[in-house]
């Protein structure tokens, strides 16, 4: 994701959570929704991301960037994930 699109993202209420493979990403994904956010899952892009993440690039596939935003900023139903 570009930092146009990351601009964008925040601009529309997204906050970044972290990034995450599975399991544990279905179950923050599920932690968060159960206390009313909304999740966002956007592909780990290696190439964007400028902190460290060496052991992510073994398989840079697997992972997803999880952002959220509380529900009352969603008019529009413009959600990003992809």
């Amino acid at each position: 994701m570009s930092d146009a699109e990351k601009a964008t993202m925040i601009k529309k209420g997204w906050q970044f959570r972290g990034n995450f493979n599975e399991p544990r990403l279905s179950e923050v994904a599920a932690m968060y929704r159960e206390i009313g956010l909304e999740v966002c899952l956007r592909p780990w892009e290696p190439d964007t991301d400028k902190s460290c993440h060496q052991c992510l690039q073994a398989d840079p596939r697997r992972f997803r960037s999880l952002y959220t935003r509380p529900p009352a900023t969603s008019a529009g139903g413009d959600s990003p994930n992809a």
